[in-house]
């Protein structure tokens, strides 16, 4: 797993600053934007600094935001640790010491802490606060007021996610709620370290999500903010009186804010602070109130090209457009099936939803799929199912099938160690599918529908790394990605005869990173998607791998093509993500003026 494409693609430099107006409305101003914005980290205090995690290395910077200078956090060896990066990220209150999720060389996040280097200081070696390979995921969201404990939040492997409290001093975690599969999209203390505020589902099986409080012992809960609204990211104010959260109560995405005392909702209805925000997520408030958001400001559409074009089409589905991704062929040519962005946004991963769209009736109808989760599409030989890879409402991860006739999903495949992406695979036939297991070393498994028995087909030597499977029509021959772990190094393509299982290398990439394969119909040719410093590219390669060409201008490609039946033409997605960094500068007014 690589930090670029957990973090996706980003462009542009600005460093931007501005005073909020004495009165009239509150305008969003830009604060950064460029390479290395995202949101992964959070605003000190006093609104000086921001932590980031730097694309090109992995490792955790914090930036000024008066002069846009940046200082490294952490320098991690670039050959001892090569596969490891940071992740969220908070600072104590000073700004002096900053804690945050870690990538180790075991393949899972720990929590460590590390002093903010003065200015003419390296890197202080950081300290590992919590590694425990069942925590799986963690991730910091506050200090506590004094900074004596860090409020964390842990998916542990098992499914269930916790509120804990995790010593700064010696790393001892005391849990205080557990939440089964759920967990919260933002957590705060408050300034008196007396409670904690946070967002959970409203009820079972609901889409919504209301505002909780629970002390900080652990002991007593009530649902701060509830109803028919979507209401999630809560901070604390910084005086302590109000909570300012996110919310779609208004139609739309926008700022509100809620008094509360003891525990409980202060009288009164929340109060609108700024509407309209788009994509945004909170992030922190500062001690003057100005509320720091990151903004997913890319856009991505779905276009169907033909192979050869000089030009690209404008977008084939029309709506929900800047949301449409992923989409795939039927069989028979007429239907495209496609994910579409949903709801609020989300830190890493868009909520998708799953659609077919019409190419006779240009419209598109949506499918009850159930997932919590879908990151990729497949379609049945005989058009009469979809191959789902995603995680579903009990966070279990894999490949999950929908009928389209019942409009039933069920998993497939589940992973033992699943990442809410699921897992890469694809039909090898109606009654069988192909897909890359994880592991140690990976491997690529035939899974029968019937017997339900897994059948390994190929085994990685050593610690190389399997992608993007592609099965020929008539599930004979298989090709696939064979490639270095952190995707920098030379790739094989490489094709297996089903049935004898002999393998092999059809070609050899001198770098970048393969993104898709994909049969051209009679099975003579292939696609190959490759992506590098130079963007993307698509390549026309025959089976015998005499031939190679360019067969698609597409710089701004995404992951992700479909040939069609006739073979003239390809369903690709173009665009880019990229985050922007902005500030609501006193969002929470001082208590004197309200």
């Amino acid at each position: 797993m690589s930090l670029l494409r957990l973090l996706g693609g980003f462009c542009g430099a600005v460093a931007l600053a501005a005073a909020a107006p004495e009165t009239g409305e509150i305008v969003p101003r830009l604060v950064w934007q460029g390479p290395d914005a995202n949101a992964l980290g959070a605003p000190s205090r006093d609104g000086r600094w921001f932590s980031y995690v730097d694309t090109a290395s992995g490792d955790l910077a914090v930036r000024d935001l008066e002069t846009g200078q940046s200082r490294f956090v952490t320098r991690k060896d670039p050959r001892s640790q090569k596969g490891e990066f940071a992740y969220f990220s908070v600072l104590s209150a000073d700004g002096k010491t900053a804690a945050f999720a870690w990538f180790n060389d075991e393949g899972y996040y720990d929590l460590r802490v590390a002093e903010v280097p003065g200015p003419a200081e390296s890197p202080h070696p950081p300290r590992v606060l919590y590694r425990n390979r069942e925590a799986g995921f963690v991730q910091p969201c506050a200090f506590s007021p004094g900074a004596k404990s860090i409020l964390t939040l842990f998916f542990r492997r098992d499914n269930i996610s916790q509120i804990a409290l995790v010593s700064t001093g010696d790393g001892a975690v005391r849990t205080l709620k557990s939440l089964n599969w759920i967990y919260p999209k933002r957590m705060d203390f408050s300034p008196d370290g007396r409670w904690i505020v946070y967002d959970n589902l409203s009820a079972a099986g609901a889409g919504e999500r209301d505002i909780f409080l629970l002390d900080s012992g652990g002991r007593r809960e009530t649902r701060l903010l509830g109803g028919p609204a979507n209401d999630l990211f809560p901070l604390w104010s910084p005086d302590g009186r109000e909570v300012l959260f996110l919310s779609d109560r208004s139609g739309s995405m926008g700022i509100w804010a809620l008094r509360a005392a003891d525990g409980l909702a202060a009288p009164g209805e929340p109060r609108l602070v700024r509407d309209g925000l788009g994509r945004a997520l909170p992030l922190g408030l500062t001690a003057a109130g100005h509320l720091y958001y990151g903004l997913r400001a890319g856009q991505t559409d779905v276009h169907v090209v033909n192979l050869g074009a000089a030009h690209l089409p404008p977008p084939a589905i029309g709506d929900s457009p800047g949301r449409n991704s992923g989409a795939v062929f039927s069989p028979d040519g007429s239907t495209l099936a496609y994910l579409s962005a949903r709801g609020p946004e989300n830190y890493g991963r868009a909520q998708h939803a799953v659609l077919l769209y019409s190419l006779e009736r240009h419209s598109s109808r949506e499918l009850p799929v159930r997932l919590a989760h879908t990151e990729r599409l497949a379609w049945s030989p005989d058009g009469r199912r979809l191959l789902l890879a995603g995680s579903d409402r009990r966070a279990r991860s894999g490949l999950f099938e929908y009928e389209l006739e019942s409009g039933r999903t069920r998993p497939v495949v589940l992973a033992t160690q699943g990442n809410g992406r699921g897992l890469e695979g694809t039909y090898a036939g109606n009654d069988e599918i192909v897909y890359v297991r994880p592991g140690s070393p990976q491997a690529l498994v035939l899974h029968g529908f019937k017997d339900q028995a897994d059948r390994v087909l190929y085994e990685a030597p050593g610690n190389l790394h399997l992608a993007v499977p592609a099965v020929s029509a008539g599930g004979l021959r298989l090709a696939f990605a064979q490639v270095q772990p952190d995707g920098g190094g030379k790739g094989d393509i490489l094709l297996l005869a089903i049935p004898s299982r002999k393998t092999e290398r059809l070609l050899t990439l001198p770098g970048g990173r393969v993104i898709d394969l994909a049969w051209m119909p009679g099975g003579q040719a292939l696609l190959v998607g490759t992506e590098g410093s130079s963007g993307s590219h698509l390549w026309h390669v025959s089976a015998s791998g005499d031939t190679m060409r360019p067969a698609l201008p597409a710089p701004r490609r995404k992951p992700g093509i479909s040939v069609h039946p006739d073979g003239r033409k390809v369903a690709v997605t173009l665009g880019e993500d990229r985050h922007e960094i902005w500030v609501l500068e006193h969002a929470i007014a001082p208590a004197s003026r309200r």
